[in-house]
């Protein structure tokens, strides 16, 4: 009996990364995500996938991957073609668990698809942030529960334990998973970064995996490009420690309403506009589903929810609960005083900006969607910009690791085989050390690990 591994997404893409470690009857599936590219999705934003036979209409458009043993049996029953009978129903006779990274979509967007008989964990802190999310209606597809982990403390799947360690990534919760079996040991990174809130997280999840030994290192490259030492010499590359001075320099010259748009379930990057807007002497306006999460998770806060004067006839519960809580603000008081205030304003609600003063307005661009030029969009947002005379800034801190920290990382962990995924160039991946081998799989190959040897099984 061997150990088997096979990768089922994220060789050649940005997330949807996925992949099984199999031991006799005992398998771990890691991460299980969608794949973020509006540009080449299959589906335009006006199809969405019906709820009755979500999984197998993902299945057949290859959102997912057939992977056997996976998917409730009266849900793949729903196929009335026939396309996809042959795949295997979840079944008891194999002891299958499912640990998924951090909370990103393209990590967990289809994690509410799994069998619910099969238990699929999250660490602590992200359960925790999840559940705020699905009270705000920003759950994933699908009703199942989900099992907290906790990091250094292992979960045992059969013969195979799995060890959750804490990394630096831009949200709530980030997880590296390591994974012993009889025959070795994998290391699966999650999203890292080096130059975060919390590069210490990182520096302790080296050492503690290599006291756990790494012969094969799974590995994110999302930075890895043909053009990054031109990149690393062109642009200006910001720790998440240092934007609230950026945000002050930016704040010094905006004599109107300074606008943020930011993706909220980064808890850091809230944190320092927070310091920024302080700082400034501004005020921090959230909008009601990001000033709930606050509320939940960062109580040293002091921020004004924002009220777009909508009409609505019944409000969620858990936004009259944060109405009875906090102050709230409405366009015409922020319009009184616009250079008083730091606003956020997420793309979905941009009309919200017809009803603000924008003289002499910034629009701050911190890695909120939409993510770049790559989602059509981006190029909309631009152009709404520019008819209202609002002067645009982009500040961009990377979630994910500069290519030489990742070189510096790999050579840290000490692995005997590295697998670079999570990128559209993982063969750009190169480190000083020959003895550490670089493999890239493919698709429907089933790689093996035996006595701490990795190859592909013929």
């Amino acid at each position: 009996m061997k150990t088997k591994i096979q990768f089922w997404g994220g060789l050649k893409t940005i997330g949807g990364n996925i992949a099984t470690i199999e031991y006799g009857q005992d398998r771990v599936v890691f991460d299980f995500g969608l794949v973020y590219d509006p540009a080449t999705h299959v589906l335009d934003h006006h199809i969405k996938i019906r709820e009755k036979t979500r999984v197998v209409d993902s299945i057949k458009l290859g959102l997912v991957p057939a992977i056997p043993g996976l998917y409730a049996k009266e849900e793949l029953e729903k196929d009335k073609v026939g396309d996809i009978q042959h795949i295997q129903s979840a079944i008891d006779e194999q002891n299958t668990a499912v640990f998924l990274s951090h909370l990103h979509l393209d990590h967990i967007g289809a994690m509410g698809w799994i069998a619910p008989t099969i238990p699929v964990y999250l660490s602590e802190q992200s359960l925790q942030l999840y559940q705020t999310l699905v009270e705000i209606g920003e759950g994933v597809d699908g009703n199942r529960e989900y099992e907290p982990c906790f990091y250094q403390k292992p979960v045992e799947i059969g013969n195979i334990t799995v060890t959750p360690l804490q990394v630096d990534h831009d949200v709530y919760g980030a997880t590296s998973y390591h994974i012993k079996t009889p025959d070795g040991t994998f290391l699966y990174s999650g999203d890292i970064r080096m130059h975060g809130q919390h590069p210490e997280w990182n520096i302790k999840w080296i050492e503690d995996a290599r006291k756990l030994g790494v012969d094969v290192l799974l590995i994110e490259g999302t930075t890895l490009h043909p053009a990054m030492e031109e990149q690393k010499n062109s642009e200006e590359r910001l720790s998440e420690r240092e934007l609230p001075a950026y945000v002050n320099r930016m704040g010094v010259k905006c004599k109107g309403v300074m606008v943020i748009n930011f993706y909220h379930s980064n808890l850091d990057r809230i944190q320092n506009f927070y310091e920024a807007a302080k700082t400034l002497g501004r005020t921090l306006v959230l909008e009601p589903k990001t000033a709930y999460i606050v509320s939940q998770h960062m109580t040293d806060i002091e921020f004004l929810m924002f009220d777009n004067e909508r009409v609505e006839e019944k409000k969620e519960s858990w936004r009259e609960r944060l109405e009875r809580k906090y102050e709230v603000i409405t366009t015409t008081e922020i319009n009184e005083k616009p250079h008083n205030y730091m606003l956020q304003n997420s793309y979905p609600n941009i009309l919200d900006l017809l009803d603000i003063e924008l003289d002499s307005a910034f629009y701050i661009h911190a890695n909120g969607v939409p993510l770049g030029s790559f989602d059509p969009a981006y190029n909309n947002l631009l152009r709404f910009l520019e008819r209202y005379g609002v002067e645009f800034r982009s500040l961009h801190i990377s979630g994910h690791v500069y290519p030489e920290d990742l070189v510096s990382v790999v050579e840290q962990l000490k692995p005997n085989y590295m697998i670079p995924w999570h990128s559209y160039h993982p063969e750009l991946l190169s480190v000083n050390q020959h003895e550490i081998k670089t493999i890239l799989p493919r698709y429907g190959v089933c790689y093996e690990l035996d006595n701490h040897t990795f190859y592909e099984r013929k």
